[in-house]
C-alpha cells in the first residue's frame, strides 16, 4: 500500500530544480558516473533503480535531493526497473475550448504532479517481470500547458455495448494521441505525457489529457489543439492498421506508460477513435 498523505518534505516543485543537476555517483570509487536533471532523476534513478553505465549494471541506494547527488553502487542484478508513475492533472486556466457536437476540446494551463510510487523489475534476458516493489518518493509538481477532450455519456454507451473496456479504451487512445501527434507538431514521443481517466475532478466527464513534458509548455499542444482531427486521423489509422489481436508496442503499447500498459483495450480504442473522428468532420467547433 502506498501512503496517500502528503507532507511538505515530500514534495518537490520541479521549477525549483529545473536549472540544477545532479550527480550520479557511484559511491564504490566515489566517481560521478553522469549528470541528469530532476526529472529524469525522479523517472529513471529512483531508489531502488537498475540502470546501466557503459555496460555495467548499476543499484541506486538513495537521492540527496538538497545536494543533487544520486548514490548507486554496482550490482550484478540480471534485471533492469521500469518506473510505475501516478500522475494528476489540475486545469488553471481554460485558454480555448470547442465544441464538436456533444465532444469538448480544450486548451489551456495546467499543473502536473507525478509521483514515482514503485518499480517493476524486469529480466534483461527474457523481457518478463521478475518482481516488482513499492517506494516512497517526493511528489513533482511543475505547470505546463496541455489540450483535453471530453467524452460524452454516448460514445461510453457505444463502448459498453461492444463489450469493450471502458478504461483501457480511453488509455489506449491516449498512448496513441502522444504517439502520433509528434508527426503533426514535429517533435519527439518524450516532450509529451498524458493521462487519462473515467472522471476527471475539473471536467467532470470521462477525459484525455496530453501534456508538454516540459515547464511552462513549448508551444506542442497548443499547435495540436489547432490540428487536433488531423492527430486523431493518424491515430484511427495506426489502431486500424496495425495486425496485432490485442495490442502491441506498434500500436497501443507505450515505452512510457507508468501504468505497466495497463488497462489497454485496442479494440475499445478503435472504436472510440473512429467515434471521435466522426464527431470532429460532421459538426463545427464552436467556441474559441
Amino acid at each position: 500500500m502506498v501512503s496517500t498523505e502528503t507532507y511538505p518534505h515530500r514534495f518537490v516543485s520541479l521549477r525549483t530544480l529545473s536549472d540544477k543537476r545532479y550527480h550520479i555517483l557511484n559511491d564504490g570509487d566515489r566517481q560521478v558516473l553522469e549528470e541528469a536533471d530532476a526529472y529524469k532523476v525522479i523517472e529513471e534513478f529512483y531508489p531502488g533503480a537498475v540502470f546501466l553505465h557503459q555496460g555495467d549494471s548499476y543499484l541506486v541506494t538513495d537521492n540527496d535531493h538538497e545536494q543533487q547527488v544520486v548514490h548507486a553502487v554496482p550490482t550484478t542484478q540480471n534485471y533492469y526497473t521500469d518506473a510505475i508513475i501516478r500522475s494528476d492533472v489540475v486545469v488553471q486556466n481554460e485558454r480555448g475550448h470547442r465544441d464538436y457536437g456533444d465532444v469538448g476540446l480544450s486548451f489551456g494551463k495546467v499543473v502536473v504532479s507525478e509521483q514515482t510510487v514503485g518499480f517493476i523489475k524486469k529480466s534483461f534476458h527474457i523481457e518478463t517481470e521478475v518482481g516488482r516493489e513499492y517506494i516512497d518518493t517526493p511528489e513533482i509538481s511543475y505547470e505546463t500547458m496541455a489540450l483535453w477532450i471530453t467524452v460524452p455519456d454516448a460514445m461510453l454507451d457505444r463502448l459498453t455495448e461492444g463489450g469493450y473496456d471502458i478504461a483501457g479504451s480511453l488509455h489506449a487512445a491516449e498512448h496513441l494521441l502522444i504517439a502520433l501527434m509528434p508527426i503533426v507538431v514535429l517533435c519527439d514521443q518524450r516532450d509529451l505525457g498524458g493521462i487519462s481517466t473515467i472522471l476527471h475532478r475539473d471536467t467532470l466527464k470521462p477525459s484525455i489529457f496530453v501534456y508538454d513534458g516540459h515547464i511552462g509548455g513549448v508551444g506542442l499542444t497548443e499547435s495540436a489543439y489547432g490540428r487536433f482531427r488531423d492527430v486523431v486521423s493518424l491515430a484511427l489509422d495506426r489502431v486500424t492498421e496495425c495486425p496485432c489481436k490485442d495490442g502491441c508496442p506498434s500500436c497501443v503499447y507505450s515505452p512510457k506508460c507508468g501504468n505497466n500498459n495497463k488497462p489497454l483495450d485496442k479494440n475499445g480504442a478503435r472504436v472510440l477513435l473512429g467515434l471521435l473522428l466522426d464527431r470532429l468532420d460532421t459538426t463545427t467547433g464552436g467556441g474559441a
